[in-house]
């Protein structure tokens, strides 16, 4: 019997606007400032609607968090006014998927109430008690911050490792950037589609093959592009890249 299949939508919930490349592209471009989405992902078939990644908080409760960074996080471009122009309230939603749980990307959770939140265990433990250097992005206690997704715990599905989350999208772990980040694989009509979370930041790093500098692990990292690279992957969306928005929706014609 054949797989059901979906279409993905790409959604902007902001930019980092003065981005140090070299951390994204693993000290490549240093010194060089970029602008970088925010991105989120809608997945729809099945009579389903899926979202991956919530994006971040408001502007001026980021801004006060993380001082440092140059963010433009508009209200427009909030998950729930971004799902709001599309004719959908977050309890529309079937399920969310957090790639991994820094603080960009998880953010909102307490919008989408009764809704399943899907995320690997060992990305939880890590965000509870990461490495000092980690303690901001994820937000964490162990550096006196309150991480966003503890308002939902009650509503979080904690897996661990590869799990098949329903007819045609699985949840594929891929460590690396963070302990437990976790890549989606849909089926679409021209085949599998890989929404790769920050395990792939941008397409320059799968062409040139080279990690984030962000990362916990490289061998982790190492072993999730290989295992990446031999799939039959009709395309990979990555997590930061603007070239997505190319397309308002996948697959495309």
């Amino acid at each position: 019997m054949s797989k059901a299949t979906y279409t993905i939508k790409p959604l902007l919930f902001g930019s980092f606007t003065a981005y140090e490349k070299s951390v994204i592209h693993f000290f490549r471009g240093y010194g060089e400032k970029i602008c970088t989405p925010s991105i989120g992902y809608l997945i729809e078939g099945n009579n389903k609607k899926f979202l991956v990644d919530t994006g971040p908080g408001t502007h001026d409760v980021m801004h006060a968090l993380h001082p440092l960074i140059a963010i433009d996080f508009p209200e427009e471009q909030n998950v729930a006014n971004v799902l709001a122009k599309l004719g959908i309230k977050p309890t529309d939603l079937d399920a969310v998927i957090w790639t991994h749980l820094h603080w960009d990307h998880c953010w909102n959770g307490e919008i989408f109430t009764g809704v399943p939140i899907y995320v690997q265990q060992s990305e939880v433990d890590y965000a509870l008690h990461p490495l000092p250097m980690h303690g901001n992005v994820y937000e964490s206690p162990a550096c006196g911050m309150t991480p966003p997704w503890t308002k939902v715990v009650s509503q979080m599905k904690m897996i661990d490792g590869d799990f098949s989350l329903d007819d045609g999208i699985d949840l594929l772990l891929t460590p690396g950037h963070t302990p437990g980040g976790q890549c989606v694989l849909v089926n679409t009509t021209e085949g599998d589609y890989l929404i790769a979370g920050d395990t792939i930041m941008q397409y320059e790093n799968w062409e040139n093959h080279t990690y984030s500098a962000a990362h916990v692990n490289l061998y982790d990292f190492e072993a999730s592009y290989q295992r990446i690279a031999k799939m039959d992957l009709a395309c990979i969306l990555p997590g930061h890249d603007w070239a997505v928005f190319d397309h308002p929706v996948y697959p495309y014609k």
